[in-house]
Parts: C-alpha cells; structure tokens; sequence
C-alpha cells in the first residue's frame, strides 16, 4: 500500500541524489570533478573581483606518481589518491574549493585570504600532510607534492590563467626539487614555455630516434687499462640545439617517455658491440643506465634478454646502472629482476653511490657487482674527515663482498692518488678521457691495448 509506495519513492530520490553527486564529484577522490570545479571556481572569481577580494589557485602535482602505478600497480595507486584527498580536505576546510583535474592533478582555490603568506602557510601544511607514509595493503607507501602558487588578480583574472599559472610554477617547484612550492614568475612563464617546447620535441626525437651514443671509458687505477666504458645518450634538436641530459632525462622521466629512451639506449649499445666483435675488437663491458621505471616493468629481464639474443651479445658484455635514487621504491619486482638479470649473466652497478638514502642496505640486498661512487663524495672526502670516514668505511665493506669500486669524477690527478689509496679498483672523469664518440673511442681502445703488459714488463 502506501508504505509500499513511500518505500519507492525515497529510494528513487536517493538514486537521484546519487545521479547529481556522480555529476558532481570524481568518484575515486570525492573531490569536485573538473567541470563543477570550474564553474564553481568561476563564480567565486567573479564575485571577488567585484568585491576586489583576493584569492589563491594551488596547483598540486604528485611527483612520480607513474613510478608508483608502473612499481605497484594502479589499485595501490587508486587508494593513495583517495589517502591524499582527504588529507587535503582535513587541511583545507570552508568556503574553499578542492578538485581534481585528472589523473594525478589535484587543485585548491583559496577564497578571500588575508594575505599571501595565507597560501604558503596552508601550501607548506599541504605538503607536510600528503608526504606522511601510507599503510597501503600492507605496505608503506609514500608520495610527495610539488605545489604551484597563482594569486588572482594579478596573475590572473579567470580561471584559465590562474591554472596555467598555478602549473607553470609547479614544474618550477618541481625543478626546485620537488616535495616543495613556488610562485608564478614571468621567468618561470618563460621555463615552463621551455619546457614544454622540450617535451614535444623531444616526442618527435624518440618517434625519430634522433639521438646517438657516447662512450665515456672506465680505466683501472691499478694498470691504467680500459676496463669498461659507460654508454651515454646525446640529444642534439634540429631547433634547439644540443640539449643537456640533465635537461631532457627529467622530463623523460615526468612524460613517460624515459623507457622508450632506455629501450633506444640498449639497442644501440647492443648493435655497437656487435659490430665491434665482427671488427675483431675485444672491447670490454659496456655500461648502460636503466631507470627506476624500466626496473620496476614485469616485462624488464624478458625484454633485455631478447635485445642481447638478437645482437648475439653475452650477458657478461653488458653491465647494467641502477641509480640509488631509482632503488628508493625498491619493490619485490625491482628486486626479483636484479635477481634474474645477475643469474643470466648480467652485471649490476648501483651508480651515484652516496646520493641515496639506504646505500648499506642495498650493498647487502642486491647482488651489486660494481658500487660507482658519485663525484660529491669523491670531492667531499678530501676535505672532510667524518665523509672520508664513511667513504673508507663503505668501500671496506663493499670489497669484504667482492664489489668492485668506481670512483666517478675524477678530473685531479691528487683524485686519482686520493680514491685510489682508499681502495677504488677504477676511475672515470674528465682527468682520463671525456665522454666521446664511437670513432674515438675504438682508438682510445687500440692505442690502450697494450698498456697493461707494458707496465707490467716495467716493474
């Protein structure tokens, strides 16, 4: 009867209320979705530069955030995201608007501040909140935001040009170090507007493969042999000109393109060793660097196999780079594939030793066949004693477990005297050769060739 038909009624103006909240709000987050966002946002603004108010736009970005969904799958993800949503809500209460602009992108307009130290203080809190560690199915998942700051009016009177300014100045905060904030600058205009000319030649570079290999060698400090050489990625834009890695890997890494980069890198490589065989050069081992997102893939072991199958390469021929801060996120499938890559064969380096966080548990955890010591501490120990200490200290423990060590940067020839007395096997940097092309390379090599047995004969 009636209870029957009130009964029908309530559940259909709750299925109506769950209809508009779908239309409303992103329904992984609960934030507003992009298009209440912006019309909300546009309200707010307009009534405020009637009442010549002043506001805020904070553009959120997590940094690495594909690193995470590429290591621990989009599940994991998914409920971090839910985890950093409500912590911003718990930080930004009323009459302000948070919202989610997709993927990984979240947004704050602040309405009517005081002042702008106002958008700091909550900015600073933000970042503080959403870096904690999350208990995530069992595991201890962290990520942390970079935050860009616009303030309306004067960086902008609509939406549009507050976001694009809030964005601009997040890569800045990005490039500042990420896991901090910045402002919009007509300099960090200029950047971002760099930047993203960067990235869409740089698609066009890979779509292209418009990069070549340098080759910068590995000399034994015992015999002044070539022991090896590391295997780096030039960029040279029609446009643009020569563009440094340190330019172009960061945004390789942020655009997902650093795989295609790195799958590029061992093909060359690959087909570099082979021609050299079929010359006759016994060449020794060349190192390659592999990015933390590669080493995270299933695929990773699998695919590299097949590269050195198809060039006819051994496994002892190729030695391959981790760097530290790669290996931060060391996840079961990062450790499973250094596992698998050294039963095959393959060497393992961890490069830029001493710039991480957990070198001295990664010396004993992974089977690591070279620890290369980054240039800071190569430099830093000469003049300090408590970092010649852990150096000594670190390289002592390394060779008690059959680790070679290289030392990295070397440019003095009191360097050289200095790494080598603590212990390192090699060395490389500019006091031995630069990084250079494939031609200068192989008659670095030849002219090398003898170096050894001469000085043996010597002594």
């Amino acid at each position: 009867g009636y209870r029957g038909i009130g009964k029908n009624i309530t559940e259909q103006v709750r299925s109506q209320d769950r209809i508009e909240r779908l239309a409303t709000v992103d329904e992984l987050t609960q934030l507003a979705n992009r298009p209440t966002f912006d019309e909300r946002a546009g309200r707010i603004l307009a009534n405020a530069y009637a009442g010549s108010k002043r506001c805020a736009l904070l553009f959120v970005d997590l940094d690495n955030f594909r690193l995470l969904n590429n290591g621990y799958g989009h599940r994991v993800g998914d409920q971090m995201l839910s985890i950093v949503a409500s912590r911003m809500r718990e930080v930004i209460g009323e009459p302000h608007l948070i919202g989610r602009r997709g993927g990984d992108e979240l947004v704050v307009l602040l309405v009517d501040i005081p002042r702008g130290e106002h958008a700091v203080e909550l900015a600073q809190t933000l970042i503080a909140s959403i870096s904690a560690p999350a208990r995530i199915l069992g595991m201890d998942v962290s990520v942390t935001p970079s935050v860009g700051i616009s303030f309306f009016p004067q960086d902008g009177v609509d939406l549009d040009s507050l976001l694009n300014a809030a964005d601009a100045a997040m890569y800045q905060a990005k490039e500042n170090g990420r896991q901090t904030y910045a402002f919009y600058t007509p300099t960090v205009a200029r950047r971002a507007d760099l930047r993203l000319r960067l990235e869409q030649r740089l698609r066009k570079a890979v779509e292209a493969r418009d990069f070549k290999l340098v080759y910068q060698p590995l000399i034994s400090l015992n015999d002044g042999k070539l022991v090896g050489a590391e295997a780096l990625i030039r960029w040279k834009d029609a446009e643009l000109g020569d563009i440094s890695p340190s330019e172009f890997i960061p945004i390789a890494e942020e655009s997902g393109l650093i795989v295609a980069l790195g799958e590029w890198v061992l093909h060359e490589a690959c087909r570099a060793r082979r021609d050299w065989r079929m010359q006759g050069l016994d060449i020794p081992p060349l190192s390659i660097n592999m990015a933390g997102v590669q080493l995270r893939q299933l695929s990773c072991v699998e695919g590299l196999i097949n590269v050195l199958n198809e060039y006819e390469v051994a496994p002892s021929d190729i030695e391959i780079e981790v760097t530290e801060t790669g290996l931060l996120d060391t996840s079961a499938v990062s450790r499973e594939n250094l596992v698998r890559m050294r039963n095959a064969g393959v060497r393992i380096a961890l490069d830029d030793f001493g710039v991480g966080f957990s070198s001295l548990a990664h010396l004993r955890d992974l089977p690591i066949h070279r620890l290369k010591i980054d240039r800071s501490f190569t430099v830093e120990c000469m003049r300090d004693a408590r970092t010649l200490t852990i150096v000594k200290a670190v390289i002592d423990m390394a060779r008690s477990l059959g680790i070679n060590i290289t030392a990295e940067g070397i440019e003095t020839q009191a360097q050289q005297t200095w790494m080598q007395h603590l212990g390192c096997d090699s060395a490389q940097g500019y006091l031995f050769a630069r990084p250079m092309n494939v031609d200068d390379f192989v008659r670095m090599f030849i002219d090398r060739r003898g170096v050894g047995r001469e000085r043996s004969l010597m002594h």
